[in-house]
């Protein structure tokens, strides 16, 4: 447990090893790059590389300098607060906006344009997300704890 919270004391090579582990995981040992079927052990390697790749990436904001690093005054900023309330639907919704996108542009899957691709489906992604969390999310769960309290 020690040795964790040293490491996450440490930021930039936490950042380094997560950067590494992801490009391993673009290899063709974690399947192919496409939306072509990969093999049961590609699938498995894949997501468990990313996996370790998020631990290792989140553990300077989760477990390094309490309150007093960067990372975690980064995390703590409003806007960022807001964004992680809404990131289950930007996780949701961002492959529709891919596909959409792709098709609204008439692009073929993966063969550039990649800058432009990842404005737009941060930009309707994340409009999706916050019209997901407040048309739909927040709206359920004031009715479940108005159904909690009857």
């Amino acid at each position: 447990v020690d040795a964790v919270l040293d490491i996450a004391e440490a930021p930039g090579t936490c950042w380094a090893a997560a950067a590494a582990v992801f490009a391993l995981a673009a290899t063709p040992i974690a399947g192919p790059w496409t939306y072509a079927p990969a093999t049961t052990w590609e699938a498995v390697t894949k997501e468990v590389l990313y996996a370790v790749f998020a631990a290792i990436f989140l553990l300077p904001g989760c477990l390094g300098d309490q309150g007093r690093g960067w990372p975690r005054r980064l995390l703590r900023s409003p806007p960022l607060q807001k964004l992680g309330l809404a990131s289950y639907g930007l996780f949701l919704y961002h492959q529709i906006v891919i596909e959409t996108i792709y098709r609204v542009l008439d692009l073929q899957l993966f063969h550039g344009r990649f800058p432009l691709i990842l404005v737009l489906t941060l930009t309707f992604g994340i409009l999706a997300a916050f019209a997901s969390l407040y048309l739909v999310e927040l709206p359920v769960l004031r009715l479940r704890r108005i159904r909690s309290r009857a």
